[in-house]
């Protein structure tokens, strides 16, 4: 507990531009609006946006658990897990997601500024 009210006092002040960058990216691929992935919104189209946010920051990108759940609207660090874990299983098991990370990923890294 106290430290999750460290992590809260600090995170306003955080540079917050990587997770921008990348929830723009996915926004676009999804064709959602970026502030619905941020919101505690479950409709089935921004939850699957969100959770491939979560894992590319993570898995990609390296971004702590906490600060990835503290970006979406102060989710646990266990949802950013189970959203790792779904949608790693789904690239090896799902066409579909497999050629939507193929396509973040070509964003991300053919990108000259990030």
């Amino acid at each position: 507990y106290i430290l999750k009210e460290i992590r809260m006092k600090e995170f306003p002040s955080m540079d917050h531009s990587k997770m921008d960058y990348l929830i723009n990216i996915i926004s676009d691929v999804f064709r959602v609006n970026k502030n619905e992935v941020r919101a505690k919104n479950n409709m089935r189209e921004y939850s699957e946006a969100r959770q491939t946010l979560m894992y590319i920051a993570h898995v990609e990108k390296k971004m702590p658990l906490w600060y990835i759940g503290a970006y979406l609207n102060w989710r646990d660090h266990s949802t950013v897990i189970h959203a790792c874990e779904k949608i790693r299983h789904g690239e090896s098991e799902d066409e579909s997601i497999k050629q939507e990370l193929i396509l973040i990923r070509e964003r991300i890294y053919n990108s000259f500024d990030k």
